[in-house]
Order: structure tokens, then C-alpha cells, then sequence
């Protein structure tokens, strides 16, 4: 079977925002089904960056806005598909808390999981700084790639292309073709 994912949902700011999780079943014939959530999820949120790792049969998801308007700098993953539609699924951090190298808050980025380096890559989105109560936005150019996800060994770095960059974006398309990002 073919899978894909949403993973995207922001489900009421007034009632405990959480986030729902569907997954769909492309072949023999199309099928939405709802995720059982276990209790451990993400704060809510909209704009987020979300990748499948296949070899994990996990999704990804990393920064977005809260409903408050802050960007953020978390990184979840959920197993998906559930073993079995009754059994929860729970959310949990791809890093640990403690950690000190995070790429900047954002929302509106791509992001996507490149499987020969096991690694999910964040290009880009709107970042923000607060300041004496006012927000600054502004977009971004930057590569942030997460290694070893879910586990002690987990790591940012910033990725330092040998050649200029792209123009900063957000709310942008894009995809891998082989071993290239196109944007």
C-alpha cells in the first residue's frame, strides 16, 4: 500500500488546541482515517514544516505558529500508519529539551526527509523576534538539517552551502529530485 500524510490541523484555540492527525491510504483506493492520539502531543499550530521518513514510518513535523501568533523551534514525530486503528498513537519530541542548537523559530518553511543521509533538512519561512511587546518578522534563507531524530544522539547543524543561497522565502513550494532541494 501507498501512504500519504496530513499532519496539519489546528483543532480549536479555545478548547486546549491540539493538533489531529490523519493519514490516507492512496492505493487500492483512496481512505482517510483518523489517528488515535495517544496523551503526549505538540502544541498546536498552523504553518509547520512536516516530512515522512520512510524507514521509520514516522512524520516529521518541525516549527509552524502557535495560536497565539509565536513562531516555533520544536520538532515532533507520530508513527504513521497506527498499528492497528485502536491502538494510540503518541507524539514525541525528535530532541531532547536540553538541547542548545536549535535553528531559529519559524513558520511557513519547507522542510523534507532526505533518506540517504537519514536526515530531515528545514529551508527557509518567516522568522521572528520579540522586542520590548512588538514582533518583527522576516523571511528567511537558511538550511538546518536534524540527524538521529528520537534519540540521545539527536543534532542540529546548519548547513553552509558552498555557493550563494537562495533568495529568502516562505510559504513556498518545494521538493527533492534525487539528491537535489529544488525551491
Amino acid at each position: 500500500n501507498l501512504f500519504g500524510i496530513v499532519a496539519t490541523q489546528l483543532v480549536s484555540a479555545t478548547d486546549n488546541a491540539t493538533i489531529d492527525c490523519w493519514w490516507l491510504q492512496i492505493v487500492p483506493q483512496g481512505k482517510w482515517t483518523a489517528v488515535t492520539l495517544g496523551a503526549s502531543r505538540p502544541p498546536a499550530r498552523a504553518w509547520h514544516g512536516s516530512a515522512w521518513d520512510p524507514s521509520g514510518d514516522r512524520v516529521i513535523i518541525f516549527g509552524g505558529q502557535d495560536d497565539n501568533g509565536l513562531a516555533l523551534s520544536d520538532c515532533w514525530s507520530i508513527s504513521v500508519p497506527p498499528s492497528s486503528a485502536s491502538t494510540p498513537s503518541d507524539w514525541t519530541p525528535c530532541i531532547s529539551a536540553s538541547s542548545t542548537m536549535l535553528p531559529p523559530p519559524r513558520y511557513g518553511h519547507s522542510a523534507f526527509w532526505y533518506a540517504k543521509g537519514e536526515a530531515l533538512f528545514v529551508f527557509g519561512g518567516m522568522g521572528q523576534v520579540e522586542s520590548g511587546g512588538s514582533r518583527s518578522v522576516f523571511p528567511l534563507n537558511d538550511i538546518w538539517q536534524l540527524t538521529q531524530y528520537g534519540t540521545d544522539a539527536a543534532a542540529w547543524s546548519e548547513v553552509e552551502p558552498s555557493t550563494s543561497r537562495p533568495a529568502a522565502r516562505a510559504f513556498h513550494a518545494s521538493w527533492l529530485l534525487g539528491d537535489f532541494k529544488v525551491v
